[in-house]
């Protein structure tokens, strides 16, 4: 298996991995890509050698396809150290982590009304 590319969070990683997936490239995901919430560490995605360039292809089309849809998710150019030349694509987490921090604190804070009425 060969470095494609790099991308942030297991959703992204699991998109990617889909996608290729329909067409029939086998994909291994490396890194933090095992959470269950979306936004996560950094997620290396391995295709077999000689699928390479026909994934670079198909990320590609993607992304020429996506950048022409507003709100679509595109990259941020080059991952450092991306060793092999792939696409490099990298997602940044937006604003998921302040929802989650207002569910958490919902949470608690009806975990101790019910403490102290019940």
């Amino acid at each position: 298996m060969v470095h494609l590319t790099t991308v942030s969070g297991a959703f992204r990683a699991r998109v990617v991995a889909a996608r290729l997936g329909a067409d029939g490239i086998l994909v291994q995901l490396r890194g933090d890509w095992g959470t269950t919430y979306p936004v996560g560490g950094p997620v290396e995605i391995l295709v077999e050698p000689e699928r390479l360039e026909v994934a670079r292809e198909l990320l590609d089309a993607d992304e020429e396809a996506g950048s022409a849809q507003p709100g679509a998710v595109g990259g941020a150019g080059r991952v450092p150290g991306d060793r092999a030349g792939g696409t490099g694509r990298r997602l940044t987490p937006g604003w998921g982590w302040l929802a989650v921090a207002w569910l958490v604190i919902g949470v608690l804070l009806a975990l101790y009304l019910l403490s102290v009425l019940g």
